[in-house]
């Protein structure tokens, strides 16, 4: 990786390509070095917001240094973007379920029920908090 990160730090000096920015994000992260992981990987969304990898990189990178706010703000970015991501829309309600937010969590769970019926997942977690919340 140290080879990749070089590599990587000379193509981005010399165009600024979101690929390019992902995969020294990338090496920057399996280094350990996630100060310099994100502001890679915010360069490469900020070239190029397009693809769900690169908000889902980011958000693990902040997850990995205890940001869970940081890293909620991305897939709701993501979800702003995409909102019917259903794999997006599982994990941002994972994380109002961890902030205690069962409102908000009950609303996604039943977005993604709305999306997709039979997600098991969204059946039974919608059916237990909206017990925790008495919500029928």
């Amino acid at each position: 990786f140290s080879k990749a990160q070089s590599m990587y730090e000379i193509l981005v000096s010399q165009t600024e390509n979101p690929i390019f920015y992902t995969n020294l994000g990338l090496c920057y992260y399996v280094k350990g070095d996630l100060d310099m992981a994100i502001k890679a990987y915010e360069k490469a969304l900020e070239l190029d917001p397009s693809r769900k990898e690169r908000f889902i990189n980011l958000a693990r990178v902040y997850e990995q240094k205890g940001d869970l706010v940081s890293s909620r703000a991305q897939y709701e970015k993501w979800i702003e973007r995409e909102p019917k991501d259903i794999d997006g829309l599982l994990v941002l309600a994972f994380y109002f379920e961890k902030d205690k937010d069962y409102i908000n969590a009950y609303e996604t769970y039943k977005r993604i029920l709305q999306l997709s019926p039979y997600n098991e997942i969204a059946v039974s977690k919608s059916k237990q908090i909206g017990r925790k919340i008495r919500i029928q």
